[in-house]
């Protein structure tokens, strides 16, 4: 199988209402590449402000290179591997690791079939975002920024909500405040993600009985056990390639969950993909509930 074409596709969206600390729309690339046997892959270069460092648009010189440099190549599924960089399907000298989500997730695109994935569709949590409106398909466990309101008015707007919760502050909390929370909810609460940040203290609050979730820092505490904890979040577009998402799954006893950074279609489709992974030894839910924040879902 040979590339036969490559190039990149410049998309804006809008978000339905502005993202705090966000442009008021979606921006970046798909880079797309077509073989000669009628398939197409498709892969988003998007950033989020606040978690890269860096701006997709000025990456567009890095992203036309690759495209470049993908013509013509021939496609080696022989010397697959899905721990190396281009999963060791293609050749790109120099490759800047920023592109590696979007090329990887158009090579993933090519892979439909493969045994490497299983064909069920993901388990998918909804977010809400207090203040906006509900999404209009809520699942058994949702996902809900905390730390808005006044506690009392905020637990009962909890109380009401369908289903279990995944309680994100954001480090805006004290410990205290965890058992607090834990105490008026209790097992409505699947678990806290990020409420302040990473210490002993977590671990006294696990021991409890109290179910904790660190985000994607967790990638800086890989010399830490942390089995005690219910959950790791991941973002695989915050990683240098998802090989190296997949190295974590193969590699980590906690449970993962797959996160967006409110990517386009693209984008979800891509980690829709990763959780297909066959590696993933457990069932969740997935927080891949963002698109309808975008007007183009």
């Amino acid at each position: 199988m040979k590339i036969k074409k490559a190039y990149i596709q410049h998309f804006k969206i809008p978000f339905k209402e502005p993202i705090l600390g966000q442009d008021p729309y979606k921006e970046g690339f798909y880079f797309v590449c077509e073989t000669d046997t009628g398939k197409k892959g498709i892969g988003e270069l998007s950033t989020y402000r606040g978690l890269h460092p860096h701006d997709a648009k000025a990456l567009k010189n890095e992203i036309e290179y690759v495209a470049d440099q993908f013509l013509n190549q021939t496609l080696q599924f022989e010397k697959f591997c899905p721990h190396s960089p281009l999963f060791n399907l293609v050749v790109i000298q120099d490759i800047d690791p920023r592109l590696l989500f979007c090329v990887e997730g158009a090579l993933l695109d090519l892979m439909v079939g493969s045994s490497l994935f299983h064909d069920s569709q993901p388990e998918i949590q909804a977010l809400i975002i207090p203040g906006r409106p509900l999404p209009k398909k809520l699942s058994r466990i949702n996902k809900i920024k905390i730390g808005k309101l006044h506690f009392n008015d905020e637990i009962d707007f909890l109380r009401n909500l369908p289903g279990q919760l995944r309680l994100d502050s954001n480090k805006s909390i004290s410990a205290k405040m965890v058992r607090d929370y834990w105490e008026a909810l209790g097992e409505k609460i699947d678990y806290f993600e990020d409420p302040f940040p990473f210490s002993s203290k977590w671990v006294e609050l696990a021991k409890d009985g109290i179910p904790m979730a660190l985000d994607e820092d967790f990638v800086d505490y890989l010399d830490h056990d942390l089995t005690f904890l219910k959950a790791l979040i991941i973002k695989p577009n915050l990683l240098p390639g998802i090989h190296n998402t997949f190295k974590l799954i193969d590699k980590l006893k906690t449970p993962l969950v797959v996160s967006s950074t409110f990517e386009s279609k693209v984008g979800i489709r891509t980690l829709r993909r990763i959780t297909q992974y066959k590696g993933f030894k457990y069932k969740t839910l997935h927080g891949l509930g963002t698109l309808h924040y975008l007007e183009d879902h």
